[in-house]
């Protein structure tokens, strides 16, 4: 590994270190803010890790139509889009417009982050440990609506490419 980029990992590491201490120090972990703290804490794991070559399967739970729910297979390539499948058709190609915001973990961090930005009703999310990507994530953003909850579930990864 070349020194700088052992250095940058060393200096993210330590941030996201820094992060989860401060977020657990009295915070509500119901709040904007703890939310916040705790999806900055995982990005961080997840730059740290530097995966840029991985496969996914994703579930989507929403009111929002069968094409938009059923699992779908994603595999990215260097850090980019590399093909989507319905997992449970792996023949069928899925409209990538309504996976747009998941095709790639950055840009599924990007819109957590704009999920928690329009400070939702609710906001849950658990995320893999070591590598930090969301494996379970569940929103009501407005306690006074119904029907516009949803949750994202991956529950396959596979760093590599085949």
């Amino acid at each position: 590994m070349r020194p700088i980029r052992a250095f940058r990992l060393a200096s993210l590491a330590a941030a996201a270190a820094v992060l989860a201490a401060a977020g657990a120090c009295g915070r509500d972990p119901n709040s904007p803010a703890a939310w916040s703290s705790d999806l900055a804490a995982a990005q961080v794991r997840w730059r740290v890790a530097g995966a840029t070559d991985y496969t996914f399967r994703l579930t989507r739970s929403c009111f929002c139509g069968n094409e938009a729910t059923r699992p779908v297979t994603i595999t990215v390539r260097d850090g980019l889009p590399a093909g989507i499948v319905y997992a449970d058709f792996p023949g069928g190609s899925p409209d990538t417009t309504l996976f747009r915001q998941f095709l790639t973990m950055e840009r599924y961090f990007s819109y957590l982050a704009d999920v928690v930005a329009n400070e939702p009703a609710s906001f849950a999310a658990r995320f893999d440990a070591s590598l930090g990507y969301p494996i379970f994530v569940s929103v009501d953003p407005l306690a006074q609506a119904a029907d516009e909850e949803f949750s994202v579930q991956i529950d396959l990864f596979v760093r590599g490419w085949p």
